[in-house]
């Protein structure tokens, strides 16, 4: 269960010292979030290509759209982490999309899509101008929800869950739905006191099938399995 995942973290991360963790974020938690929520959308990226853009290099021209897509993930994981997450509304779902997507196409950024999109080769079964009030009313419901079941850590878990599946499934924008959505489940269990979401890359088809068929419990099983493999770094790291 989730609470388990939690309590090992926290008596992990309160046997390391401030600058300990501090490198430990910088150096794996950082990266492999950024890495990880970006290669599957594509970018043509290794983890030292991260490790690089953090330090200041720049890849080679016709990498350049990869470049700005780990960077904007990276922006956009800093400062949501300063921003008050619940309660949920479209308004932060728009500007966390917009700071996300503002130098890869500054005109999609933050702006509901205009036409019917596929994933692949596979159609968006959500028509363009249903976008808006689909998202109000996931919003509201989560909300609704959420204000029910708030102090408990499996119940904010499924609802989190639950509300990835919906908004990919309503895919909102044109590009960027995937890395939206992550940024804003990451946020959430930031507030039970987890890191930053790193995918577990090796388990991806997981989250792909969870997703396509909506199946919450196989999306919550990927998501903790993230987060145990996390912990087995910081294991393997420290002791």
């Amino acid at each position: 269960m989730l609470i388990d995942i939690i309590q090992k973290f926290i008596e992990l991360k309160n046997e390391l010292t401030s600058i300990e963790w501090a490198n430990f974020y910088e150096k794996y938690i950082r990266v492999h979030a950024s890495y990880g929520n970006t290669v599957i959308e594509g970018t043509n990226v290794t983890v030292e290509d991260v490790e690089g853009i953090f330090e200041g290099k720049h890849l080679p021209p016709y990498f350049k759209k990869d470049e700005l897509e780990v960077m904007g993930y990276d922006r956009t994981l800093a400062h949501l982490n300063t921003m008050k997450i619940f309660p949920m509304s479209e308004s932060l779902i728009k500007y966390v999309h917009k700071l996300l997507m503002i130098e890869v196409c500054d005109r999609i950024a933050g702006e509901y899509r205009i036409v019917n999109v596929r994933v692949g080769s596979k159609p968006i079964n959500v028509d363009w101008r249903d976008v808006p009030i689909l998202v109000s009313k996931l919003v509201d419901n989560f909300n609704n929800e959420l204000s029910i079941g708030y102090g408990n850590v499996e119940t904010i878990f499924t609802l989190a869950s639950k509300f990835h599946i919906d908004f990919e499934n309503i895919h909102p924008f044109r590009d960027g739905n995937g890395r939206t959505g992550r940024l804003l489940f990451s946020r959430m269990m930031e507030e039970l006191r987890l890191p930053p979401l790193c995918l577990s890359l090796d388990n991806i088809d997981m989250y792909y099938v969870a997703i396509e068929e909506k199946r919450l419990n196989l999306l919550k099983e990927f998501f903790e399995l993230s987060y145990k493999e996390l912990i087995d770094k910081m294991e393997e790291e420290w002791w």
